[in-house]
């Protein structure tokens, strides 16, 4: 299958002017959330982060766009000019005079020459992408480049497209000044009789003159855009994309000033490949020497793009591999300073550069240029007056801020926050930042409840969770779940096939996307969490409520067997046979029925990995200076009880499968497997633990094959899989 991309001739500079994009590289293994409450001063004094194609399209251009881009929907540009060419064609044929066999013939052997063109360029463009891969084998047996054979025009035809046919003929053959003098015939026509392909030929002479006389190519290109303007048919975008190819024309003689310009006007047609060409094109200036620069920093519009990049960089407080260096960035803000200190475009954003790269003077001095209405001003003067230890004020700041955002993303069954926001800075939303920066000073000023609120407002499930968890008291959780998230009636399951089929995709997905809440959403998070905190504290009948539809039932069955395995007034048996139940019932499900959301279980991440804990950073009293644990929080820690071993549902399930085994016989070999097993579920972690029931199982049950396995090995032997009580495989653990 040939692979028809784009046209060489007519490509309107979707990846600009022959810039190629960056290819993006993803690490591989679980993407991790991001948190605040273990990042110190960080957390506030941390830059907003930058979108550089939100802060270039923010650029005040003057005059009005008069250019619109018309990119193919699919992508492949060389079958959108052959169509419109044809279609043209055509309809320059009925007003002919030709008879409608005389048309037919002519269209005919257009088309055969146009799909010839066509396949030549598929065939081309296939050929580049092998070499460019290293897929044609030994040099004496690589593939001749493709070659497009010469092509008599047919008589008859309009002489417009007669000429523009030949031109691209000899275009596509490398025979340049041949095809010149075809788009020059063309023009030199009366206006009336060129009025479907002028600005295709002068386009075309633009293209032609690019790497040979960049001068000629930008004359030819600004050209295209003014007989655009005169009415000559433009129907493929050629004047939107003369502008990337006139910019690179003007960067192969260093002229960024122009170059940029020429770009940030494409990127107004529609074209947003126009916003890669930027981004390459600063790449390649801030490289220059400092003349170069301090020139482009007396440009406005040049000078706003390079700002814009380098702010979207993120600066060293925030992504120091990858942003420039900082001696460069203090060239270039003192170049800036230095074209004009009193009244720079865009002084907000390099207020924002300056913080970026803490030169706090510079940032309070372009801020004090900025309208202070500004989100982004506000922001900074919010950051400022942290970074001076003034919290009272800057929460103000912050709390009005935040007003100016959608307020609607957190609702009881929404988990769009935590898709948009669980793995990388760079994915989230300046409200959810300032959400979670809100939450940050209500924790440092003893505002517990109003912290977790805030925190869950910005999708960040892991600090909100450590406030659930480790911070407020039962009591206090209990009222906010009940008030914010009440228990919702259960919804009818879907009947269409298709829709639970997306349903189990989600959850397909949904099962990579490490600490943030499941598919069902805040609110049954949030109920789940305080379930299963009820139940450690074994306040049973509270907890029953909270769990979602799916473990309610388990848990019932598990409180089932566990009281029945405690009534003295049943045989020993019936309880042993009920305590082997609910201590594997602990032991499979007992993530989901008991385990922590934080450490030592680990819940958020599926029990299957571990991050610092953020109860041990906060329950010291060093670190940060702006918004430091407190006392009164420290001493909730340290009041706080929670199981200390991971996974300590396994010690939970070990314990009642001991209570079975010591109502059980002696010398039986169900009590063998019994004390096997619930030995093997602690063993490989906790050897000095499970040593009771490799001892029980050898003084009790001696006789038994297990017994004996046991007493030849020092340990516990392997099982087979018919002889666990539970075979279910644990979803949560390796």
């Amino acid at each position: 299958m040939r692979l028809r991309w784009y046209s060489l001739e007519l490509a309107a500079a979707v990846i600009v002017a022959g810039w190629l994009s960056p290819t993006v590289a993803w690490a591989c293994g679980p993407n991790f959330p991001n948190r605040l409450l273990t990042d110190g001063d960080n957390a506030v004094l941390k830059p907003p982060t930058a979108d550089f194609t939100v802060e270039v399209d923010q650029i005040q251009l003057p005059g009005k766009a008069d250019m619109i881009a018309l990119l193919p929907e699919d992508g492949n540009k060389s079958r959108q000019t052959t169509d419109t060419d044809l279609t043209e064609l055509r309809e320059a044929l009925q007003k002919s005079g030709l008879t409608a066999t005389e048309r037919d013939a002519l269209f005919s052997r257009y088309q055969d020459i146009r799909e010839q063109i066509w396949d030549f360029l598929a065939d081309q463009d296939e050929h580049q992408l092998r070499r460019s891969y290293g897929l044609t084998g030994q040099p004496e047996s690589q593939p001749a480049e493709p070659t497009l054979e010469d092509f008599e025009i047919p008589k008859g035809l309009p002489a417009e497209f007669a000429d523009y046919l030949q031109g691209a003929v000899a275009y596509h053959r490398k025979e340049h000044e041949r095809a010149r003098q075809s788009w020059t015939r063309l023009l030199d026509r009366p206006a009336d009789d060129r009025r479907n392909r002028s600005v295709w030929a002068a386009y075309m002479l633009g293209r032609s003159w690019v790497e040979e006389d960049p001068n000629k190519a930008v004359l030819w290109f600004e050209k295209t855009r003014a007989l655009a303007r005169e009415g000559f048919r433009d129907s493929t975008g050629l004047a939107a994309a003369s502008l990337g190819w006139q910019a690179r024309a003007e960067l192969q003689q260093k002229r960024y000033a122009e170059a940029l310009t020429l770009y940030l006007r494409q990127s107004r047609t529609g074209d947003d490949g126009a916003h890669v060409s930027l981004r390459m094109t600063v790449e390649r200036l801030l490289k220059e020497n400092q003349a170069i620069l301090a020139g482009i920093a007396a440009d406005p519009l040049a000078q706003q793009v390079v700002t814009a990049y380098i702010v979207a960089r993120g600066g060293p407080r925030w992504i120091p591999w990858g942003a420039p260096d900082q001696k460069l960035v203090m060239v270039w803000l003192r170049a800036v300073e230095k074209a004009d200190a009193r009244d720079v475009p865009g002084a907000g954003r390099l207020a924002w550069l300056a913080y970026q790269y803490d030169d706090m003077p510079s940032a309070r001095r372009w801020l004090a240029l900025t309208p202070q209405d500004l989100p982004i001003a506000r922001w900074l003067r919010a950051k400022l007056l942290l970074y001076d230890g003034k919290i009272e004020p800057a929460a103000a700041i912050l709390a009005d801020l935040v007003k100016l955002f959608p307020q609607d993303e957190t609702g009881p069954d929404s988990s769009s926050v935590f898709a948009a926001h669980a793995v990388e800075w760079e994915d989230a939303p300046a409200h959810l930042m300032l959400w979670g920066e809100i939450g940050v000073l209500h924790m440092a000023r003893h505002q517990y409840v109003e912290a977790m609120d805030a925190l869950l407002r910005g999708g960040y499930w892991m600090d909100a969770a450590y406030v659930a968890e480790r911070v407020l008291t039962i009591s206090e959780l209990k009222r906010y779940v009940d008030a914010r998230y009440p228990r919702q009636p259960n919804t009818a399951p879907s009947s269409r096939p298709e829709k639970k089929q997306e349903d189990e995709q989600d959850e397909l997905e949904q099962e990579y996307r490490f600490g943030t809440p499941g598919p069902l959403g805040l609110a049954s998070a949030m109920r789940h969490l305080l379930a299963r905190r009820l139940a450690r504290e074994k306040r049973w009948d509270e907890a029953r409520a909270y769990y979602p539809d799916k473990w309610r039932e388990v848990f019932d069955n598990y409180m089932t067997a566990l009281r029945a395995g405690h009534d003295t007034g049943k045989s020993k048996e019936h309880r042993a046979e009920s305590l082997m139940e609910a201590a594997a019932i602990a032991r499979w499900d007992g993530m989901d029925l008991l385990g922590t959301e934080l450490e030592p279980d680990w819940s958020s991440l599926q029990g299957s990995f571990e991050m610092e804990a953020a109860s041990e950073v906060r329950a010291e009293a060093g670190g940060a200076k702006v918004v430091p644990s407190s006392t009164d929080e420290r001493r909730r820690l340290r009041q706080h009880v929670e199981p200390r071993k991971r996974w300590h549902y396994r010690y939970i399930a070990a314990d009642l499968a001991w209570q079975a085994a010591e109502l059980m016989p002696n010398e039986s070999e169900e009590t063998a497997r019994l004390l096997c097993e619930a030995g093997s579920w602690i063993k490989a972690r906790d050897p000095k633990a499970a040593d009771r029931f490799y001892k029980a199982l050898v003084r009790r049950c001696g006789k038994t094959e297990l017994g004996k396995k046991a007493d030849k090995l020092r340990w516990f032997p392997p099982l087979k899989a018919d002889e666990w009580t539970e075979t279910q495989p644990d979803e949560h653990e390796p």
